[in-house]
């Protein structure tokens, strides 16, 4: 948690100061060049690293997705009300 909140700590500080910044992470953590370079040893793997930088372009504006729209429940029809065997307790 701590690891966590001092990466967002850093994020907001970068923002902040004018630049753009993200964790990297995934397939580029294991790059052998990449490890290579930053001294990484055998026994040891990187979780996701910061990138830091001037912001050339600002980013798409976000698609916001309403809850209603990728939420659904299910409802039993009557006919599957009425083949449901008898509930557990009912005796």
């Amino acid at each position: 948690m701590s690891a966590g909140a001092a990466l967002g700590n850093l994020l907001n500080a970068a923002h902040l100061l004018g630049y753009g910044a993200m964790v990297l992470s995934g397939d580029r953590c294991f790059d052998s060049a990449l490890l290579r370079q930053l001294g990484v040893g055998q026994e040891e793997f990187l979780a996701g690293f910061v990138s830091i930088g001037k912001v050339l372009e600002a980013p798409p504006p976000v698609q916001i997705t309403l809850p209603g729209a990728v939420l659904s429940s299910w409802a039993p029809t009557e006919q599957e009300i009425s083949k449901s065997p008898t509930q557990p307790g009912g005796d």
